[in-house]
């Protein structure tokens, strides 16, 4: 078992460590690599979501003001009660 923050470099962590470990016990450290690279693609992907969440929360917001401001007058609430009456 492999704790993460031992990788993380920005996290105080050093894979040379790890990988030291792993040659004195005769394993590959091919492992650690590839642990390295996809802890690393994990956290690039996490941020891009992290990101996108963002931005939805601060387009739904706008979304949300615009509707109060139209006082249910906007298109989009004009369509809803089509559908309801429909």
């Amino acid at each position: 078992m492999l704790d993460l923050l031992l990788i993380h470099l920005e996290k105080g962590g050093n894979p040379e460590i790890v990988i030291q470990s792993e040659k004195k016990r005769f394993r590959d450290v091919e492992k650690v690599n590839k642990c390295v690279e996809m802890y690393t693609e994990w956290r690039k992907k996490r941020n891009q979501c992290d990101t996108l969440r963002m931005e939805y929360g601060k387009i739904n917001k706008q979304i949300a003001e615009r509707k109060k401001a139209s006082k249910g007058q906007d298109k989009c609430e004009v369509y809803k009660n089509l559908l309801f009456i429909i």
